[in-house]
């Protein structure tokens, strides 16, 4: 069969044949155009998982290390340090080019925040993987004989992806409580 005669049959109309050449020729083109549009939404949804690993976590892990440390100041000192630097601690603050680091006292709890400055970090990722965190610890009254207290933790993440601060989390009956629109996170070890 000569090269005109294959062509022929490529590119015929015949039902018979199946697929002719002009509809895999369109084909190709439809195929090669929808990768072009979906190759950057594939390549944001790649790298974000990374963004939350490497970013979030490590936030996570020092707002729970400070609230460690305030814990570990009240067993020694019977009240809450005031600031990160009463706890002479030598941990840096991670990622300060994505999070602004901050505290707040009051008399019976301390608020250890982690606010997300940007809303993306890696090119198009999209801002509901970088969020905002807030760690308390509360002073509690504990049960039995005499007048003794000890602490309560707890660490919150804000749902939504926000640049300022959000609302704090509460004892309720002892136990502490995350804020509307924050979840509660287990520590990061």
């Amino acid at each position: 069969m000569e090269l005109r005669d294959r062509c022929y049959l490529l590119f015929s109309t015949s039902p018979s044949r199946g697929f002719s050449g002009w509809e895999l020729v369109f084909l190709i083109v439809l195929s090669g155009t929808l990768l072009a549009f979906a190759s950057p939404m594939i390549a944001m949804f790649m790298r974000c998982p990374r963004v939350d690993k490497a970013v979030n976590l490590p936030a996570r892990k020092y707002i729970a290390a400070l609230n460690r440390a305030q814990q570990a100041y009240f067993l020694q000192h019977h009240q809450l340090a005031a600031s990160v630097q009463s706890l002479d601690l030598s941990l840096t603050s991670p990622y300060t080019q994505v999070f602004t680091y901050s505290t707040r006292s009051t008399p019976q709890a301390i608020y250890n925040y982690a606010i997300a400055r940007h809303p993306c970090v890696l090119y198009a990722c999209d801002q509901e993987k970088v969020k905002s965190l807030v760690g308390a610890v509360f002073i509690t009254p504990t049960s039995g004989k005499g007048k003794t207290t000890s602490t309560a933790t707890i660490l919150c993440q804000s749902s939504l992806s926000s640049e300022s601060q959000f609302t704090e989390p509460t004892l309720k009956n002892g136990t502490p409580t995350c804020a509307p629109n924050t979840v509660q996170i287990h520590e990061a070890k």
